[in-house]
């Protein structure tokens, strides 16, 4: 039998969470313990904890340590092997698709790992599509996986990194926002089935007023949106009037938003700039 894979192309190396996707939790996800242990080539098992947010599970805790311990980048194919006992074998692609050279473990320095102030920058990630066993039980062999690899890099993350470079250039030219704003590529769980957005921790920490439901305002060329914004101690979520501003602006898979806060008084009014993937 096949041993159980998915990839993650990573579109942001600060991102503090990394979703797993719901096809491959629901085939193995009530075998998964959190929390779990990912292991890289000739390195020590890391643990990561598991999150739940709204039907979507997460790596959270310990993840931002996993991303620096093997400097994991922008543009970085991930393809995680389930071990079926406590965690997954984890093999590194760079840009190129070329497998990455992994040091021992031994030389690691968790102290090194902790997750350092990123300011108001924050970013995001978008899930690819997933690897599993086919309806044979045959498992690719290393020379698919790798085709597959480049294959998958050039047709998805060639046209979502558009969007989300023109989102880059925006901030970081002379648009750059004054007030906290994070940007996002938008995934298939965030245009489709139930509509909810992750926030980024930092940032929904430092505007939102409360933990629970929160109340803003969505504002995009003068029109105004109302949305719930949920504020967890481990997960914030945009959920109840984020389906009607997908719907009301075309959002599609690969577009990119820039939200920021409109007033530093009034933190709950959010502008939001987007960008196309074609």
């Amino acid at each position: 039998m096949a041993t159980p894979k998915f990839c993650k192309i990573i579109l942001d190396p600060n991102a503090d969470t990394m979703r797993i996707p719901p096809e491959f939790m629901k085939k193995h996800g009530q075998n998964l313990p959190s929390p779990v242990f990912l292991k890289a080539p000739f390195g020590t098992a890391m643990e990561v904890q598991l999150v739940q947010s709204n039907g979507t599970t997460m790596f959270q805790r310990g993840w931002i340590e996993f991303k620096k311990r093997y400097s994991i980048a922008f543009g970085h194919f991930l393809v995680f092997e389930y071990n079926g006992k406590s965690g997954f074998n984890v093999a590194i692609y760079d840009k190129s698709g070329v497998e990455i050279k992994y040091s021992s473990c031994d030389d690691y320095n968790r102290a090194k790992c902790k997750p350092e102030n990123r300011g108001v920058n924050y970013r995001t990630e978008i899930d690819t599509t997933l690897i599993e066993e086919s309806s044979s039980g045959e498992s690719s062999d290393e020379n698919q996986c790798s085709d597959y690899i480049v294959a998958t890099k050039r047709t998805v993350a060639s046209k979502t990194s558009m969007a989300y470079q023109k989102a880059l250039d925006f901030v970081s030219g002379h648009h750059a926002p004054n007030n906290p704003f994070f940007i996002r590529l938008m995934g298939k769980s965030y245009i489709s089935g139930m509509f909810i957005l992750h926030l980024p921790m930092a940032f929904a920490k430092r505007t939102l007023p409360c933990k629970g439901a929160n109340s803003i305002i969505m504002v995009k060329d003068g029109k105004r949106w109302p949305v719930r914004c949920y504020l967890g101690n481990e997960h914030a979520d945009l959920n109840r009037g984020w389906k009607e501003f997908v719907q009301d602006n075309g959002l599609k898979l690969g577009d990119s938003c820039v939200f920021e806060v409109a007033n530093r008084s009034n933190k709950l009014v959010w502008n939001v700039v987007i960008f196309r993937s074609d």
